[in-house]
């Protein structure tokens, strides 16, 4: 040790002390900034801290959106970008923890939890909701909890597997098509599990394909006649079921509707 060192010991201590704080000061700039990864259709912005989420949720949302157009027909205009956005904030702690606003998803992650819970139903469920929207909330929740388990369980476990979260789990199973069945065993009336079955037991007789070219068909033709742009047009669920019984030449759809719907 140098004989500068000993008489100022105190020298080297402020340095790493300097050192230490200027870390530390980084380290909580970085862990608050906002970043963004993004795609073609989406744009998921997030902290540092939850960047291999933000990668995975990526992945999942292109490979759920190439599932409803394929099964649907069902996607975003050329250009259109949906935003995600993933935060840990109190303020918003007494919403759901994953909510759709103006065709922008949103996860808040609780304080109370150091692991995060398994969401890709979740986001699959937003993405559906915001292809088709309804004039009825109630059904446009069914529409999507049915559609986001079929896109789960066909679509987007085939070709991602258990890894598109970064906890793998089965969300086939757990998520998909089997729980849905279940679910629907006994419904009530009127409600978005209503929906979900009705929209189901179409599917079982028709396939998805009818679903989307009814949805696309009855929208088309009211952005027609009232002269709007057709990103505009919410249909009425009288409007879907008529379009529905119309290009399937089923009459018994009205059977279903009547039965768990009106």
């Amino acid at each position: 040790m140098s004989a500068s060192f000993k008489k100022h010991p105190t020298i080297l201590t402020s340095f790493m002390l300097l050192f230490v704080g200027i870390l530390l000061v980084y380290s909580l700039w970085y862990q608050d900034q906002v970043l963004v990864i993004s795609s073609d259709h989406f744009a998921v912005h997030y902290r540092p801290e939850f960047s291999r989420y933000a990668r995975s949720i990526l992945d999942l949302m292109e490979v759920a959106l190439e599932g409803y157009q394929e099964e649907y027909g069902l996607t975003l205009e050329q250009d259109e970008v949906i935003h995600i956005h993933i935060s840990r904030d109190r303020a918003l702690s007494n919403r759901a923890p994953l909510y759709v606003a103006e065709r922008t998803i949103f996860w808040n992650i609780s304080y109370d939890i150091q692991v995060l819970p398994p969401g890709v139903y979740g986001f699959v469920h937003g993405l559906g909701y915001i292809l088709a929207l309804f004039e009825s909330k109630t059904f446009g929740q069914g529409w999507a909890h049915y559609s986001a388990s079929v896109i789960l369980s066909r679509y987007v476990y085939p070709r991602l597997g258990d890894g598109a979260w970064p906890e793998p789990y089965n969300y086939s199973r757990t998520e998909g098509i089997e729980r849905l069945v279940s679910q629907l065993e006994s419904v009530e009336w009127l409600t978005y599990r209503a929906a979900a079955k009705i929209l189901f037991l179409i599917d079982q007789r028709h396939g998805p394909a009818l679903i989307g070219n009814a949805y696309l068909s009855v929208r088309q033709r009211i952005a027609a006649r009232l002269n709007i742009p057709i990103t505009e047009v919410c249909p009425t669920v009288d409007e879907f079921r008529e379009e529905l019984v119309r290009l399937s030449g089923d009459a018994s759809i009205l059977e279903l509707f009547e039965s768990y719907w009106w």
